[in-house]
């Protein structure tokens, strides 16, 4: 399954948006290139919606340790990936 992963801007709880299943009726239309409409990033955290805890999924919610919740992660320089389980 291919989708958008987008954290939430309170707790960094995450919620993915299937490319398929969710953004077929985007402007009545899948778009073309939707890295270059400003208004398609918009158009999936309004599909995203809000969390439980009140905050907003968002593409722009800084990630954030699952236990604690804090954003100051250390980042492994030799391994550059994030791994979300």
């Amino acid at each position: 399954m291919t989708f958008h992963f987008l954290l939430c801007d309170a707790c960094g709880a995450g919620r993915h948006v299937s490319f398929y299943d969710d953004l077929t009726e985007y402007d009545g239309k899948w778009p073309q290139n939707p890295g270059e409409d400003p208004r398609y990033d918009e158009y999936v955290e309004l599909i995203a919606g809000h969390c439980a805890c009140g905050g907003q999924f968002t593409f722009d919610a800084l990630i954030r340790c699952p236990r604690c919740r804090s954003t100051d992660v250390d980042w492994d320089k030799d391994n550059p990936s994030v791994l979300i389980d």
